[in-house]
């Protein structure tokens, strides 16, 4: 299959209204060309909603050959995995030039061990909530530790 990937300019003549008439039927050759664009489209990003747009597929007839074939429900996953993979990527790669790159993935991925422990200390028991209003009005603070 080609490489379909979109361009910048590509979405500048986009047929956003989606109404193409699909009245007669398909070569499979089309029908495999739009599908590799919708898939372009979803590999950087965009939702079925805006890819199908973009592409000028129908979504109902994205959905109708998604429910027909498996082939195209694991394509479809995985093109929506690519701008995951490609941003943790290049977050790893920032990592071994800043470490706040390495520091903030690991926060994230794993906050349990290197999140921000963060504990209120104030003298309030459970019974005695402290309020916005309490903040604002009153001026109360409340004691953050981190450890």
């Amino acid at each position: 299959m080609p490489n379909l990937k979109p361009k910048t300019d590509d979405f500048s003549t986009v047929n956003t209204s989606n109404k193409i008439d699909y009245s007669g039927v398909l070569s499979e050759l089309e029908k495999a060309k739009l599908w590799d664009k919708t898939l372009a489209y979803l590999e950087i990003g965009l939702s079925i909603t805006d890819a199908c747009k973009y592409s000028s597929l129908p979504i109902n007839t994205y959905y109708s050959w998604l429910d027909k074939d498996d082939s195209k429900q694991r394509a479809t996953e995985t093109a929506k995995l690519m701008p995951k993979a490609k941003a943790l990527q290049n977050i790893l790669k920032a990592g071994s030039k800043d470490w706040h790159a390495s520091a903030w993935y690991l926060e994230h991925k794993y906050p349990s061990e290197f999140g921000n422990k963060v504990e209120l200390n104030n003298n309030y028991n459970q019974n005695n909530w402290l309020s916005l209003f309490d903040i604002k009005q009153k001026g109360v603070k409340p004691q953050i530790e981190n450890r």
